[in-house]
């Protein structure tokens, strides 16, 4: 494990984390859509590693925030995920789906790595 991953199981967890970094270099771009997209994906990726969802899309990422098999302050971060956009792809102001994206991951993460 590298020192600076941010999460455990590096080799695992890496498309997770790049998904991370591809999101916040997004945002310093300015590119705050393309940010939310690899926010998305990231948690999804880190949902299947995890063996809640058989892949890392939407509707599944949907159907694990409903289902309360996580603690409900991640679950909620999970319905984060999937708001929609307003008719301008904004998000309301105090949503910030990286940073989301990120306590979610950690969670995962740190649930995995206690199960082993």
């Amino acid at each position: 494990m590298t020192k600076d991953s941010r999460y455990q199981n590096t080799s695992r967890w890496h498309p997770v984390e790049q998904e991370i970094k591809n999101a916040i270099n997004s945002r310093q771009k300015g590119m705050e859509g393309q940010a939310r997209v690899c926010a998305r994906r990231a948690v999804g990726k880190a949902l299947q590693i995890a063996g809640l969802i058989s892949s890392p899309s939407l509707p599944l990422i949907s159907k694990v925030a409903e289902e309360n098999v996580l603690p409900d302050e991640i679950s909620q971060l999970l319905r984060s995920l999937i708001l929609k956009v307003d008719e301008n792809y904004y998000l309301p102001s105090e949503i910030d789906l990286v940073a989301n994206a990120e306590k979610i991951i950690k969670f995962l993460s740190s649930t995995e790595n206690a199960n082993q």
